[in-house]
């Protein structure tokens, strides 16, 4: 073999020799550093579960539910009814009696009512029912017919929104439950890490069950309306109208007879009330004036002398 040949053998060998070892280093290093990480996942899988299954459910909430969200708030209102009526009747029995005919014709219930009697042994009383709300138009008509509506007053408050959002966050929360569910199940880590998992798990439950209330809440208020009644009992009842220059006349002259019979009676109440202590003052004056009279003499001789 040539001296070249003998040259370029030696360095081929050195280059191989030298390659060798550093790529088996770097291939060891790097299934070192994949065990590593390995582990690192391993153990801070289960400390790191919440979070990823936090992350998880903001994913889910993508921008394709909008549509369907404002779908169903256009399509399915839901509205809380608020409803007071004043109502003045010339007897509270026969309203007493026919009211919760009524409420049950209009398949509602009355959820309280409170009657007293007022000045001249007339009654009075408030009276909160539940009507639904698809009858809740047609039953204020019947109770108007009832007797006069002096007043009334309406509100209504959509909730549609919170409805929609509501129903949304309680659909993620379960599923974020059942992930959880699933890395408690699968993972066998440390006590701590476990404990840790199932705080978590308790926390998504507790939030479930407060946003399940709130439905439940909201889907009560909007499918019953609520109607409060105040009646009051009044049989010579005239509806307010526009006075005529007689009228006013006439009750400007009734107000003025009425101020001076009130000042007359009051008059005459402070002056009974009176009475008592001019009798007391009468009859001390008249005691020191007796008295007066039998010593005054005797003063005037101690002057003398």
């Amino acid at each position: 073999m040539s001296d070249f040949a003998k040259g370029v053998f030696l360095i081929v060998c050195f280059a191989v020799a030298g390659c060798g070892p550093h790529e088996y280093q770097d291939a060891t290093a790097s299934i070192s550093s994949d065990e590593s990480f390995a582990t690192h996942e391993f153990r801070s899988s289960t400390e790191t579960a919440a979070d990823s299954a936090v992350m998880a459910e903001l994913v889910t909430l993508s921008e394709s539910d909008a549509p369907q969200v404002r779908f169903a708030t256009a399509q399915n209102r839901k509205i809380i009814y608020n409803t007071s009526i004043g109502l003045v009747v010339t007897s509270y029995r026969d309203f007493e009696s026919r009211l919760p005919i009524l409420v049950a014709e209009f398949g509602g219930y009355v959820a309280n009512n409170q009657t007293n009697r007022t000045f001249r042994d007339q009654q009075a009383g408030t009276w909160t029912v539940r009507v639904p709300v698809d009858r809740y138009t047609a039953f204020l008509n019947g109770v108007s017919a009832l007797g006069f509506a002096e007043q009334r007053n309406e509100n209504a408050q959509d909730v549609t929104e919170e409805f929609v959002d509501i129903e949304a966050r309680i659909k993620n929360k379960k599923q974020l439950e059942e992930r959880v569910l699933s890395i408690l199940n699968d993972r066998a880590g440390k006590l701590a890490d476990i404990l840790e998992v199932e705080r978590e798990l308790s926390r998504v439950r507790e939030a479930i069950e407060r946003m399940e209330g709130r439905m439940r809440y909201l889907a009560d208020r909007t499918s019953l309306a609520t109607v409060t009644i105040n009646c009051r009992e009044e049989q010579e009842y005239q509806p307010a109208s526009a006075p005529t220059l007689a009228k006013r006349i006439s009750q400007a002259w009734s107000e003025s007879i009425g101020a001076m019979q009130l000042a007359g009676s009051n008059l005459l109440v402070a002056l009974i009330a009176l009475f008592p202590w001019a009798v007391l003052f009468l009859i001390g004056g008249w005691m020191l004036l007796r008295i007066g009279k039998r010593w005054w003499p005797w003063l005037e001789i101690r002057r003398a002398v």
